[in-house]
């Protein structure tokens, strides 16, 4: 399981290395403030991976307790795709 949540943890890792879009201008990449918060944000995407990696769940979550989650999850992926283009502007 601990390997399982370091490899989830790295693959995490390496998307939002590859998905980082260009810095503004006066945005600092050591800002406290900034690492706390993609750390914490890291930490939820893991944390989701290994639920749902998690042979316990799969045998367990019945198909309504999954449609729920995937219905919550794309609400959030709702928000946060407008949160985005808000932030892109």
């Amino acid at each position: 399981m601990d390997f399982r949540r370091a490899e989830s943890a790295a693959h995490t890792e390496e998307l939002a290395e590859g998905s980082e879009h260009p810095r503004k201008p006066g945005q600092r990449n050591d800002d406290p403030a900034q690492l706390t918060f993609f750390e914490d944000l890291k930490g939820a995407l893991t944390v989701l991976d290994t639920l749902l990696e998690s042979p316990e769940f799969k045998i367990h979550a019945t198909r309504d307790q999954l449609m729920r989650m995937a219905d919550a999850l794309e609400a959030h992926a709702k928000i946060l795709r407008a949160q985005a283009k808000e932030t892109s502007a």
